[in-house]
């Protein structure tokens, strides 16, 4: 479970008297923040909204616990979508996923780039993370 710490002071009264404290409580978080970047061949759409950077690369929103967010990868023309990477994403190739908030999460959507070399007929792909794959 993740806590958050909070200061709180206390100032007692009696006749003459002050008596001032200050207490740290453990107090579960109300909401968790949520940014996503998108590389390099497309974006990311969210519901509910995100607030975009202004290069549209990167959003981020602040959240209630337990709040769904459905998040869609859009790739760019001749580019692909090729998989998200983050928090229980690592691996997921889906356009479209669910996460839950349920602590702060940074997530990442990667793209790959399509071209056609029609001198020997063979379609390339590279990620923009670098790695390459030909096939015909």
């Amino acid at each position: 479970m993740i806590m958050e710490l909070k200061q709180l002071e206390k100032t007692v009264y009696h006749d003459d008297i002050t008596i001032s404290d200050t207490f740290i409580e453990n107090v579960e978080p109300t909401t968790f923040y949520l940014e996503v970047w998108a590389d390099n061949g497309g974006n990311v759409t969210a519901i509910p909204s995100l607030t975009y950077d202004e290069f549209g690369q990167s959003c981020s929103g602040t959240f209630a616990v337990g709040t769904e967010i459905e998040l869609t990868a859009v790739p760019t023309e001749s580019w692909e979508f090729y998989g998200w990477h983050g928090e229980n994403t690592d691996g997921v190739h889906d356009e479209t996923i669910t996460i839950t908030m349920n602590s702060n999460q940074d997530l990442e959507a990667y793209f790959s780039w399509l071209y056609n070399d029609f001198e020997d007929g063979w379609t390339v792909w590279s990620t923009s993370g670098g790695r390459r794959n030909a096939y015909n």
